[in-house]
């Protein structure tokens, strides 16, 4: 191979008879499924497709992206993380437990459709993104997350936000099957969207910096006590259930309104 090769993007071959001293971003294809030789130390972003299903050895301990694809579901206990890794991607099968590992310096996890882990005992002191794709249900209670900004669950997510502490975070989307009561102070939120079946009230939601307020299709509920708690509030979406008159002191802020058509009291 060329020495000056920094990039490559190949299908099932064997890595192990390639010169990819110097390579930065190695990316396999669709088909690759096969042991890892020693890849190089140069490499900083990996990407495997949909067939790959080995235990992810001898990886890089330069790496900064790591992107598994749909078939992966490997045990990890015992897997050398690169120390410098910033981003981490399961595919669709992925339902591994991440129990004691620890992740000093990542800042974007994308955990697959079928994840449905606990997370309580994974280091993740700088995480940054977290999104849940599908069938992930576990409580949040006790997972640190102090630096989280923006955090994405899944459809099937439906626990009790009590003892869950998010004090950074930015933006949060919950998935269709949420529906409990939104009792949180979250001080930085300004984004926030509530899915399908969401129809509790938001009396006790302490959300003083949120913007942007998106609410699902069975949300019915008075938001005359929620002025107040929304101070900062500029745009909000309604669903199809909504049959209630928007507060008229958000009417006299200029609200930008989505969904439906909007009466004020």
């Amino acid at each position: 191979m060329p020495q000056s090769l920094r990039s490559l993007c190949t299908e099932d071959i064997d890595l192990g008879v390639l010169k990819l001293k110097g390579l930065q971003s190695l990316s396999l294809g669709q088909c690759f499924n096969r042991r890892l030789p020693d890849l190089p130390q140069s490499l900083r972003s990996l990407s495997f497709g949909k067939a790959f299903n080995q235990p992810p050895s001898h990886l890089p301990t330069g790496l900064e992206e790591l992107t598994f694809g749909a078939d992966f579901n490997q045990p990890l206990q015992g897997v050398s993380f690169p120390e410098n890794l910033r981003c981490l991607t399961f595919g669709h099968y992925f339902n591994s437990s991440l129990e004691s590992l620890s992740f000093p310096q990542l800042l974007h996890l994308n955990l697959g459709y079928t994840f449905n882990q606990r997370l309580e005992k994974v280091g993740f002191p700088n995480l940054e993104s977290l999104t849940f794709e599908g069938y992930f249900n576990q409580s949040l209670a006790e997972v640190s997350l102090p630096g989280l900004l923006c955090l994405t669950l899944g459809r099937h997510w439906n626990q009790p936000l009590d003892g869950v502490a998010l004090p950074k975070l930015q933006s949060l989307s919950f998935g269709a099957d949420f529906n409990q009561p939104l009792q949180v102070v979250l001080p930085c939120l300004e984004h926030l969207v509530l899915g399908e079946m969401f129809d509790q009230s938001l009396a006790q939601a302490e959300l003083a910096a949120l913007q942007s307020l998106v609410l699902g299709d069975a949300f019915d509920q008075p938001l005359a006590e929620a002025v107040a708690r929304f101070p900062k509030l500029r745009k909000l979406a309604l669903g199809k259930s909504f049959r209630r008159k928007v507060p008229e002191a958000w009417a006299l802020r200029s609200l930008e309104y989505q969904g439906i058509y909007v009466s004020v009291e």
